[in-house]
């Protein structure tokens, strides 16, 4: 939704865009405010602004424009995105002590930007003490088959990583049981993608994350008996 307003509380017209952002506003001159008057972005969910023309305010979504009596004031115009990576799926598997599980993801940018960390977070269940620590590593999937092949590497040497809009990367998250787990034992390994871009009008960096993934690990006879 576009709204135009005298800069202030009063709103003197609204409307929508139509499928190519184009917005209109049909007022007679003496409607207009003075010396200024504004027009106001409500961004569609998932999208967040980025831009604007000149008199551009992005922390209030807002374009102050000088009333100068012209009859049309045209290109006032806003820039959307959607900023966010999405990171997929979740995953189960039993193995036995000393085995290992290999868990696939994929990374898929929505817009220009560039993940600048791939946060793990482990945790073990019961957390014995005889127990020797689970270990998680998580490798850049080259081929995108869904398990670590020769040649292919942890996808932290490669960070941080700019992406392009749609462009997809894919992850394993390979968890080692150690040889002496409980049997019974469960480990948890959570998984979000973090990252940043760079806006140039105005310069500002944006931050966000993904949702969390979680791939859950149980010990027991895996396989067929």
């Amino acid at each position: 939704q576009i709204a135009l307003t005298n800069c202030s509380s009063t709103v003197i017209a609204t409307t929508t865009t139509n499928a190519g952002g184009d917005y209109t506003f049909s007022l007679l001159p003496v409607q207009l405010p003075t010396p200024k008057f504004c027009v106001v972005q409500t961004n569609v969910s998932g999208y967040t602004s980025v831009s604007g023309t000149s008199g551009y305010t992005r922390a209030t979504d807002t374009i102050t424009i000088s009333n100068s009596g012209a009859t049309s004031y045209s290109n006032q115009n806003f820039g959307d995105a959607r900023l966010n990576v999405v990171l997929t799926e979740d995953g189960q598997q039993t193995i036995i002590a000393g085995g290992v599980a290999d868990y696939p993801h994929r990374l898929t940018a929505q817009s220009v930007l560039t993940v600048t960390s791939l946060g793990e977070n482990s945790t073990q269940q019961p957390a014995n003490a005889t127990d020797a620590p689970w270990q998680t590593l998580l490798y850049r999937d080259i081929n995108c088959n869904g398990k670590v092949d020769a040649g292919e590497n942890l996808i932290s040497a490669g960070l941080p990583l700019s992406l392009k809009a749609n462009e997809q990367v894919c992850l394993v998250q390979r968890v080692y049981a150690p040889a002496n787990a409980s049997m019974g034992a469960q480990h948890i390994g959570q998984l979000q993608a973090s990252f940043n871009v760079s806006l140039a009008n105005p310069t500002e960096t944006i931050t966000g994350s993904s949702i969390q993934r979680q791939d859950t690990t149980l010990l027991g006879s895996a396989g067929l008996s």
